[in-house]
């Protein structure tokens, strides 16, 4: 009879004898958990032979009891009956023998652990514990097969991520350490390129009020690479971290050497990003660490101009301005800092790059100043301000027009405003503003707003505040025609009721009425 049919023989008399004597498996499994607790080595011995170990739950269950009494005996006996019995397979059963022993408080843990080996446990046994105990972030476990060697038996397929990327994702700063320290490859990188320290960088961010900042701190102690490209448009850890808001991890990254001018796709740099959205805690954390304040990104703006562009708090634009942002920095646009806060009505942006000595008379691509930029936008209070700086009112643009131009030609087509249009072209006027000054088509302040075919300002306002400072009423444009003369090609007969008195009613009209014209209650041609 082979060995085989022989151990058959053997479970088959045991079952007969167990279900003879009326004792059921569970029982009978009982009954051996105890003698192990009692250490009664020779009532465990008869109740093995007469009831042996037939499935591996059981087994699993039995040893690891034997284990938690650190009896060395006890486990030798059970291992060598497993072996004479047969029924169940002990390398199916090491991986979890050794990460209880690891885990168990019992005495001896290793000589255990050299029990399994000398029974055939293999390097593989003791890495598959040692994968799972990762996995489970079971640290007392991990640290103690770490100690047995089992990191050298881990085998890695292809670019499946590391123990040391499972733990660091998992910022369990204790098993990352263990790791480090028995060799694990700090800049091993997973399927998509990423380092350890990019998944514990990913895990904070994702989840800041789960995962501390300890794992990330254990790799950088290590030397952990801060500079690898993290995502597809091409911010390093840093920019990441910034864009995140989470103040520790930026200054983590920042104390380890994380390059503070590195740039992405956009060339934004951590200091621009921070800006840009307005994180104001980490623009001084990279101010500190010496940002630069005049990167550009690839449309031309530096971070002084993305504060301003973006709405930042006022502190923002100090802060800047303290560590030396220049005012004087153009866009591709041609914008300077003072120009894009004008532009969008930021009155206490403006009044601060204005004290800190910011150029009223800064040009962009259409040659529009400050000045200009204010008053076609109709923001009155800008527009004093920077008068009371000294704005030159007769700055043209590239359409040969003054401020007071622009007032009169864009102000009237506005159908909401804060503030008036007469009110406007008061103020220039009264600061000096010329009142005959002609653009590129001979056109006066007087012209355009005769000519401005929208009736949502108050058309008749604007024209006699021109005429009561001096406005030619006579004066011809490059088309050879007056003011008049613009109003009746563009006007309907009821607006031009409205507009006579403020045209005719100067001085007799100075000749402009023809007596028939004048019967007829319609203004006339030249």
């Amino acid at each position: 009879m082979n060995d085989l049919g022989a151990r058959g023989n053997v479970i088959h008399s045991t079952k007969q004898q167990t279900q003879f004597m009326g004792i059921t498996p569970e029982k009978q499994h009982e009954l051996r958990i105890r003698t192990i607790r009692e250490r009664n080595v020779g009532v465990l011995q008869i109740l093995l032979s007469l009831m042996p170990i037939q499935e591996r739950v059981e087994a699993e269950h039995t040893f690891k009891e034997a284990i938690n009494h650190g009896s060395l005996y006890i486990i030798k006996i059970l291992l060598s009956h497993v072996r004479e019995v047969g029924a169940v397979n002990m390398n199916h059963m090491y991986p979890a023998l050794f990460r209880h022993a690891a885990a168990s408080r019992c005495d001896g843990p290793r000589d255990i652990a050299q029990l399994f080996i000398d029974d055939g446990a293999s390097g593989a046994d003791v890495a598959k514990a040692l994968i799972e105990s990762v996995q489970d972030s079971l640290q007392d476990s991990t640290k103690f097969l770490l100690e047995l060697g089992a990191l050298q038996h881990v085998c890695r397929f292809g670019n499946n991520p590391t123990l040391l990327h499972q733990a660091a994702e998992r910022s369990n700063r204790a098993m990352v350490h263990e790791l480090l320290k028995h060799g694990a490859d700090i800049e091993a990188t997973d399927g998509h390129g990423d380092t350890p320290l990019v998944l514990a960088v990913r895990a904070t961010v994702r989840w800041p009020s789960v995962c501390e900042c300890g794992a990330i701190e254990e790799l950088l102690s290590h030397g952990a690479n801060t500079e690898p490209v993290v995502d597809e448009v091409g911010r390093t850890l840093l920019g990441v971290a910034v864009l995140s808001g989470i103040y520790p991890v930026v200054e983590l990254l920042l104390s380890h050497g994380a390059n503070t001018e590195a740039v992405d796709q956009e060339g934004r740099t951590p200091l621009s990003l921070a800006v840009q959205h307005g994180i104001y805690p980490i623009v001084e954390l990279l101010l500190s660490h010496g940002a630069n304040t005049e990167a550009v990104d690839r449309e031309g703006r530096t971070p002084l101009s993305l504060a301003v562009l973006t709405w930042g708090p006022v502190k923002m634009v100090e802060s800047l301005l303290a560590h030396g942002a220049n005012t004087e920095a153009v866009d591709r646009e041609g914008r300077t800092p003072l120009s894009l806060a004008v532009q969008h009505g930021i009155y206490p942006v403006v009044e601060l790059l204005l004290s800190h000595g910011a150029n009223t008379e800064a040009v962009d691509q259409e040659g529009r100043t400050p000045l200009s930029l204010a008053v076609q936008h109709g923001i009155y209070p800008v527009v004093e301000l920077l008068l009371s700086h000294g704005a030159n009112t007769e700055a043209v643009d590239q359409e040969g027009r003054t401020p007071l131009s622009i007032a009169v030609l864009t102000l009237l087509s506005h159908t909401i405003l804060t503030w008036g249009p007469v009110k406007m072209v008061e103020s220039l006027l009264a600061h000096g503003a010329n009142v005959e000054t002609a653009d590129n088509e001979g056109r006066t302040p007087l012209s355009l707003a005769a000519s401005n075919k929208y009736e949502y300002g108050d058309k008749r306002g604007v024209l006699g505040t021109l005429l009561s400072h001096g406005a030619d009423i006579s004066s011809r444009c490059h088309r050879n025609k007056r003011p008049v003369e613009w109003v009746s090609q563009v006007g309907s007969a009821w607006k031009l009721d409205r507009v006579r008195k403020a045209l005719m009613d100067e001085d007799g009209a100075k000749g402009i009425m023809t007596p028939a014209n004048k019967q007829q209650g319609v203004m006339g041609g030249p």
